[in-house]
């Protein structure tokens, strides 16, 4: 399965760890560097996406978002670290910011959905406002947030997605997907 939404919550933990106070190390350097060469070669790839969809690899929404992450707590990181701005990078969270704005918000549905050109709601696209990505208060993300109430929610349940995801068995719902939906609500 290829995951390209990992290299999002690293570097965002380094970043926090850096806004909390924390000394980081040239290994912690090390590892943005090498998450935001990664995100560099890849992100305009398809995936497997957060969930692990069996099936052919996608464009995933929130794929998109977290290489977007992953970029842009890569300059902060490096305006702290080198005191210095990467201009190849601030380009490149802004060319990724353009694509997922673009290509991964359905204006029939009013969300942005699971993946580009795509009808299917995921709960994951809850973190686009949460990241930073989109102003939680901008009308496409409050359109994800009550569509994804309304499609994925389910009395205290919510859904990942409901779509056949190639495994056998019925879905369930997911906390971390509950959480966000709180989330968006009180950032939107």
């Amino acid at each position: 399965q290829v995951q390209l939404d990992v290299f999002g919550p690293i570097v965002d933990m380094i970043a926090t760890l850096a806004d909390a106070g924390a000394p980081l190390s040239g290994e912690h350097w090390r590892l943005v560097e090498a998450a935001v060469t990664a995100v560099q070669r890849r992100w305009d790839e398809p995936d497997h996406g957060i969930w692990e969809v069996r099936g052919p690899r996608q464009h995933y929404t929130h794929s998109k978002a977290m290489c977007w992450l992953a970029v842009d707590r890569g300059v902060r990181i490096a305006e702290r670290l080198l005191g210095r701005e990467r201009s190849d990078w601030v380009e490149l969270r802004e060319h990724i910011a353009a694509d997922v704005l673009e290509r991964g918000y359905n204006a029939s549905l009013g969300a942005f959905t699971m993946a580009y050109g795509d009808d299917r709601l995921d709960a994951a696209t809850l973190t686009l406002g949460l990241c930073g990505l989109i102003d939680p208060t901008d009308e496409r993300f409050v359109g994800t947030v009550r569509a994804t109430e309304d499609a994925l929610r389910q009395d205290a349940a919510v859904y990942r997605y409901r779509t056949d995801d190639g495994l056998p068995g019925d879905e369930g719902g997911f906390v971390i997907c509950a959480g966000w939906l709180v989330e968006a609500y009180a950032a939107a």
